[in-house]
């Protein structure tokens, strides 16, 4: 069993190679540690310092450097699985009927109601929808990269990010998607616009178009925040060191 002091300078090893991230580091060391540890136990005569260096010569071939890349996509490749599969979850049954009901709703009023009052609803429907995405892009990241923008409340405690994590890279992260969807949303959102104040374009399809758009930038954003709170807690859990956590 190695001590804390051992741990340790496996650890400062590591932050003299250039490894900053605290989860990238994590997972170094306890490779190292794990590796360490069983040659000394297979040789009680071996010193730390000796099992320690055949623990850095057992990757072969590959230089530290190319050890720690390999580490950093791996945890990158990890961390999208993970956001991924936090914005499939936000699609639950009552969300998707909610959606539904939605767009049964917009259905009605643009069949039902003069096409004056369904105009301006529908102007003032685009009008909101350009909240989400304006929100959204606010409140994720922090301007320094690996941080999150501030405190978490998680589990009755509040945590305070003071160590980087490649988690919240901004180039690992599947942020670029929104921003992709953003892009293709306000499109059509143009061309519903277009159409609305054009009389030679069909003002129902027009319409359907901004409610339809507009409704997906809320559905949106919902998912984007669910995905942010589960990624938050997965971060506090795994790393808890990478935090300072108060009781609330």
């Amino acid at each position: 069993m190695l001590t804390t002091e051992q741990i340790n300078e496996i650890g400062d090893f590591c932050e003299k190679w250039g490894v900053n991230c605290y989860d990238v580091k994590v997972e170094l060391v306890d490779h190292l540690s794990s590796t360490t540890e069983n040659l000394m136990a297979e040789d009680p005569a071996l010193l730390f310092d000796e099992a320690f260096i055949q623990a850095r010569q057992s990757f072969g071939d590959m230089s530290f450097e190319q050890i720690v890349k390999q580490k950093e996509k791996a945890i990158a490749r990890n961390g999208r699985k993970q956001q991924l599969k936090y914005l499939s979850s936000f699609f639950t049954l009552p969300k998707i009927l909610l959606t539904i009901g939605y767009v049964l709703v917009c259905y009605a009023m643009i069949r039902f109601i003069p096409k004056d009052i369904s105009k301006i609803v529908a102007m003032s429907i685009l009008t909101l929808s350009f909240i989400p995405p304006i929100l959204s892009q606010a409140t994720f990241f922090h301007r320094v990269d690996y941080f999150f923008y501030s405190y978490i409340d998680y589990k009755n405690k509040r945590c305070s990010q003071i160590r980087p994590l490649l988690l919240f890279s901004k180039k690992n992260n599947i942020a670029w998607l929104s921003q992709l969807c953003v892009t293709l949303l306000y499109v059509m959102l143009a061309t519903g616009w277009a159409g609305i104040n054009n009389d030679t374009h069909n003002i129902w399809v027009s319409e359907s178009i901004l409610f339809f758009v507009s409704g997906l930038s809320w559905i949106g954003f919902g998912a984007y925040r669910h995905q942010k709170k589960k990624l938050l807690g997965y971060a506090v859990d795994n790393y808890p060191a990478a935090f300072e956590i108060k009781q609330l």
